[in-house]
């Protein structure tokens, strides 16, 4: 039985033949597939991840960031504990959008375990969706719920440098959300691609290992109260997997 990453982008059940020729990312079973995922998707998709057109909204730049015009937040305050407004995640953390481009073009290249040929794995050219922090246009509701998530988090990782786990919940989120724009790149069904999304994060990432991390946090951070930790944990038991 084929596994998740064997299986053709468009049934998502069948055994991958072949790949598509102007990306080399997407893979089908058959050409009816293959047709039929181009008029209903990846025909959107292919250019951008071939390179061969750059989508606005996909490279961070404070002039046409939306989250960045807002000015909500004094970034010079970011670290106290009562500092408000909602950072831009991409702002403070640049070098990041660096290692979401690789941790998805990974996800994406678990599709060219390919049995009949030898494939050259490319790499890819520009991000297929917008970043709706810097556009305003999320993929769904997920997408905008983990970069919210990741907003957050600059309150956290500035307020509390020394806390290790951080660090590692940040590359978490960068693996939850590169994940979801793989999925939604084989489907436009929201719930469908939601339901893979949850799959993932339930699976690879353990509810214990972000409840060792609120003993930590409610050592340091108000208990009552709107706080960013507390914020942090209402909204990521939203996604469904901390319980």
């Amino acid at each position: 039985m084929p596994t998740e990453h064997d299986t053709c982008w468009n049934c998502m059940d069948e055994q991958q033949k072949f790949r598509c020729k102007g990306c080399g990312f997407a893979v089908y079973c058959s050409q009816v597939c293959q047709k039929e995922h181009w008029k209903s998707l990846h025909g959107s998709h292919c250019k951008y991840l071939s390179g061969k057109k750059k989508l606005a909204g996909s490279d961070h730049s404070a002039d046409n960031c939306k989250s960045c015009k807002k000015q909500n937040v004094d970034y010079s305050k970011l670290h106290k504990k009562d500092s408000p407004g909602m950072a831009c995640y991409h702002k403070m953390f640049d070098s990041d959008l660096l290692l979401f481009k690789q941790k998805f073009q990974d996800i994406l290249m678990k599709n060219m375990e390919l049995t009949k040929e030898t494939v050259h794995v490319q790499s890819i050219g520009n991000l297929p969706f917008q970043f709706g922090e810097m556009s305003g246009n999320y993929i769904d509701y997920l997408d905008k719920l983990i970069s919210f998530l990741q907003s957050l988090l600059c309150h956290l990782l500035y307020r509390y440098p020394k806390v290790q786990k951080l660090g590692e919940l940040s590359r978490m989120l960068i693996s939850f959300r590169a994940y979801h724009w793989a999925a939604s790149l084989k489907s436009g069904v929201t719930s469908e691609r939601v339901t893979m999304t949850l799959s993932f994060v339930s699976f690879f990432f353990s509810a214990d290992w972000i409840l060792e991390l609120h003993e930590i946090l409610g050592k340091l951070e108000l208990q009552n109260g709107v706080t960013a930790w507390n914020t942090f944990m209402f909204l990521y038991e939203m996604l469904g997997v901390s319980s």
